[in-house]
C-alpha cells in the first residue's frame, strides 16, 4: 500500500475514533426526541391534515433543524451521512421552493411549500442524527404500539356501534367504518400500510425475544382487522403490494424445500384479494338507483316554464368530468411547470361549479403532472428510484455479509421500509391518504432510517471507499462545513419566515371567527386586524374582514353604508390577492344590491360567472338580483339556468315552481 493512501486510511481511522463533545450528543439525543414526538403527535391529531395540527409539527422540526445546527458547529469537524437519495430530495425541495416563487396566489401555495421544506428538514435529520441500534429499536416500537393503539380505537368505531357514539359524540359521522383519529378512513387505512410491514417484518426477520415476537405478531392481526373494517376495499392493493415485498424476502431468506409453497401460498393470496377487489368494484359500478322524487320534480318545472323554443325536453345534469381527464386537462395548461401547488381546488372546485367538477385527480400521480408538471414529474421518479434501488443494495450487501439464516434488526427494518414505500407508491395512485400529515411524516422518517440501515464500517475495513449498500459517513472541515451549516440555516429561515407569518395569523382568524358568529364585533374586529398584520397576503383573511363588516352592517342601521363600503374595500383587496375566489365577487354583488346599486351589482354577478358559467349558485344569485328590481323573465331564465346546471342547493327548484305557479 503507498505511504500517502496509508497516512489517508490512519487520518481518517483516527476521525472515527473521535468522540463527539457533550453539546454534540445532547443536541443529537434532543433531536431524536423531536423525532419520536412528531411521529406520536402526527397521527393523534387527525392525521396532522388541518393547519392547527400541522403547524406545531413544522415548528418542532426547525427546533430540531437548530439543534443540528448546534451540533454541527460544536465540533471541529461535521460529521454527515452520506446517501444517494440526498441528491433528488435537495433538487425536488428546490424545484417546489421556486414553484412556490412562480405561484399566481402566494397563499394558496405556501402551504404545499412549507410541506415541501419540512419534509426535506426532516429526511436530513432522521438520516444525520438517528443511527444507533436503541434507536431503530425505539422507533419501531413507538410506531408498532400506534398502530396498536389506534387499530383497536378503529375496531371500537365498527364493534360498539351505538355505544361508541354515546362515549364519543363528535365521531358519529364515521359510525360503522374503522377511521381511528384520521379524518377519513382511507386515510387510516394508509398509515397502517406504513406501520404493519414494520410489525411483520419485525416478526419474520429481527432477532427479537419469543414475547416481542409475539407483541409483533398480534399487532399484525390487529392492525389487519382494522384495515378490513374500514371497509375501503380498493386500499386492500397497497396493503397487498406491502406484503408482496415481505412474501419476497421471507421465500429469498427460506429452505429451498419449502420455497415453492410459499410461492404457491403467496400466489393463492394475490388471487383472493383481486378477486375481491374485482367483484366488490363491479357490484358499485352495476348498481344504478333513481331518484323517483327528482323525476317528479323535472316534470313540474317543465309544466312551469313557458313555451320557449330552446328549453330542453328533459332536464339532467351534465356527466361527471373524470378525475384523470381534468388533471391532464390541467396540466397540459402549463406542461413543463404545472399550475402550481394547490391550484387544483382552484381551477376546478367542486363547491364553486355544483359537484360536476372533482376537486383532486384521485391520483397522486396526475395530482403532481397538474400541479408541477412534467419537471415535478420526472424528480419524483427520480425520487422513488434512488430510494428503491438504495434499498435493494442495502438488502444484498447485508445479505451478502452476513449468512442467509441469519436475523437481523436492521435487515428487518430495511425490508419493512421496502414494504412500506411499496404500499404507498399503489396508495398514491389509488388516490387518498398519502398526501396526509401524519402519513407523509411517518413515510419520511421510515425513508430515512432505512438508509442508515447499511452495512457499518468498522475500523479494520480495507479501504474507506464508499461501496452502495453501505452506511458511510463524511467528515467535513473548514469551509465545507460551514456550507452545510448555512444550507441548513437558509431552509430553516425560509420555513420560520414563513410559519411566523401564517401561524398567528391563522390563529388570530380563528379566534376573530368565533367571536363573529357571537356577534362580538368588536373583539372579532380585533382579531382579523392582528391576524392581517402579520400576513398581508392571506386572502382568506381579508375576505373574513369582508365578511365581519358586511355582517356587521346588517345589523347596525346607522352605519350601514359606512360598514358596507369597508366590507367592499375588503372584498377587493381579497380579490386582487386571490382572482380565482368569484365568490367574493358574489358577495360585492349582494351588497350593491342592499345599497340600491344595480349597475355595480349586476356587473359583479358578470363577471363572476365570465369566469365560471358552470356555476348554478351564481346563476341563481344573478336571479335574485333580477327579482330584487322587478324582472321576472330574466329571473325564470337564470333559475332555470341554474337548475340545469343541478347542484345540491333547492332554492332554483323552489323558485321555478313559485314563478311557473304565478305565470300560470
Amino acid at each position: 500500500m503507498p505511504s500517502k493512501h496509508r497516512r489517508e486510511m490512519e487520518h481518517a481511522l483516527s476521525l472515527r475514533e473521535e468522540p463527539e463533545p457533550p453539546v454534540a450528543r445532547i443536541c443529537q439525543k434532543a433531536i431524536f426526541g423531536i423525532v419520536v414526538l412528531i411521529l406520536i403527535v402526527s397521527p393523534l391529531a387527525f392525521g396532522a391534515v388541518r393547519p392547527w395540527s400541522q403547524y406545531p409539527v413544522m415548528l418542532a422540526v426547525a427546533v430540531a433543524g437548530v439543534f443540528w445546527i448546534i451540533r454541527l458547529m460544536a465540533a471541529r469537524e461535521a460529521q454527515v451521512v452520506f446517501s444517494p437519495l440526498g441528491a433528488p430530495m435537495l433538487v425536488l425541495a428546490t424545484y417546489g421552493i421556486i414553484r412556490y416563487t412562480l405561484a399566481e396566489v402566494e397563499p394558496v401555495a405556501r402551504q404545499e411549500m412549507l410541506l415541501v421544506v419540512t419534509l426535506t428538514v426532516l429526511f436530513f435529520l432522521v438520516l444525520n442524527n438517528v443511527r444507533h441500534r436503541w434507536q431503530v429499536t425505539t422507533l419501531v416500537w413507538v410506531a408498532t404500539g400506534l398502530g396498536i393503539m389506534l387499530a383497536f380505537w378503529g375496531l371500537c368505531q365498527t364493534i360498539l356501534g351505538e355505544r361508541w357514539i354515546w362515549w364519543f359524540p363528535q365521531y358519529g359521522a364515521y359510525l360503522g367504518r374503522a377511521s381511528g383519529t384520521f379524518v377519513r378512513p382511507g386515510d387510516f387505512v394508509v398509515y397502517l400500510h406504513l406501520i404493519f410491514p414494520l410489525a411483520a417484518a419485525n416478526f419474520l426477520f429481527s432477532r427479537r425475544r419469543f414475547n416481542e415476537k409475539a407483541a409483533s405478531a398480534f399487532a399484525c392481526v390487529l392492525m389487519a382487522a382494522a384495515m378490513m373494517l374500514s371497509f375501503a376495499y380498493t386500499h386492500w392493493i397497497g396493503w397487498l403490494a406491502s406484503v408482496l415485498v415481505l412474501a419476497i424476502y421471507v421465500i429469498r431468506r427460506s429452505d429451498k424445500k419449502i420455497r415453492w409453497l410459499l410461492i404457491g401460498s403467496s400466489v393463492v393470496v394475490v388471487v383472493v384479494t383481486v378477486s375481491i377487489i374485482t367483484a366488490y368494484a363491479l357490484r358499485h359500478s352495476t348498481t344504478s338507483t333513481t331518484d323517483e322524487d327528482s323525476k317528479s320534480l323535472d316534470q313540474e318545472v317543465l309544466q312551469a316554464l313557458p313555451d320557449e323554443p330552446s328549453a330542453p325536453s328533459k332536464l339532467s345534469e351534465a356527466p361527471l368530468s373524470p378525475p384523470w381527464k381534468t388533471a391532464i386537462l390541467m396540466g397540459q395548461r402549463n406542461l413543463w411547470i404545472g399550475n402550481g401547488p394547490r391550484m387544483f381546488e382552484w381551477l376546478y372546485p367542486f363547491y364553486r361549479t355544483t359537484q360536476r367538477q372533482p376537486q383532486t385527480a384521485n391520483n397522486e400521480y396526475l395530482t403532481v403532472f397538474a400541479e408541477y408538471g412534467l419537471v415535478g414529474c420526472l424528480l419524483f421518479a427520480w425520487v422513488i428510484f434512488a430510494f428503491v434501488l438504495a434499498v435493494i443494495q442495502i438488502l444484498n450487501v447485508r445479505a451478502a455479509r452476513y449468512s442467509a439464516a441469519a436475523l437481523s434488526n436492521r435487515y428487518a427494518f430495511a425490508v419493512a421500509g421496502l414494504a412500506a414505500f411499496a404500499a404507498a407508491l399503489v396508495d398514491a395512485a389509488l388516490g387518498s391518504g398519502v398526501r396526509v400529515g401524519a402519513n407523509l411524516f411517518t413515510l419520511t422518517t421510515i425513508m430515512a432510517t432505512v438508509l442508515t440501515c447499511g452495512v457499518h464500517h468498522h475500523g479494520d475495513d480495507d479501504d474507506v471507499i464508499d461501496h452502495p449498500g453501505k452506511y458511510t459517513t463524511v467528515r467535513l472541515a473548514g469551509p465545507s462545513r460551514w456550507v452545510i451549516v448555512g444550507g441548513v440555516t437558509m431552509l430553516l429561515l425560509l420555513l420560520g419566515s414563513r410559519l411566523r407569518a401564517s401561524y398567528p395569523s391563522y390563529l388570530l382568524m380563528r379566534m376573530a371567527e368565533r367571536e363573529r358568529a357571537e356577534l362580538h364585533w368588536t373583539a372579532a374586529e380585533k382579531h382579523y386586524l392582528q391576524a392581517w398584520r402579520f400576513d398581508h397576503r392571506s386572502f382568506e383573511v381579508a375576505r373574513g374582514l369582508g365578511n365581519l363588516y358586511a355582517a356587521h352592517a346588517t345589523w347596525s342601521g346607522r352605519q350601514r353604508e359606512a360598514l358596507s363600503d369597508q366590507a367592499l374595500s375588503w372584498y377587493e383587496r381579497a380579490f386582487t390577492l386571490n382572482p380565482y375566489a368569484y365568490g367574493v365577487l358574489i358577495r360585492e354583488g349582494r351588497i350593491y344590491d342592499a345599497l340600491g346599486k344595480r349597475e355595480q351589482a349586476f356587473d359583479c354577478y358578470q363577471r363572476a360567472l365570465q369566469a365560471d358559467p358552470d356555476n348554478s349558485s351564481y346563476h341563481a344569485q344573478l336571479a335574485l338580483h333580477y327579482q330584487r328590481w322587478g324582472d321576472e323573465k330574466q329571473a325564470l331564465a337564470s333559475f332555470h339556468r341554474a337548475y340545469q346546471l343541478g347542484g345540491s342547493d333547492p332554492l332554483p327548484a323552489i323558485e321555478l315552481k313559485r314563478l311557473g305557479k304565478a305565470a300560470s
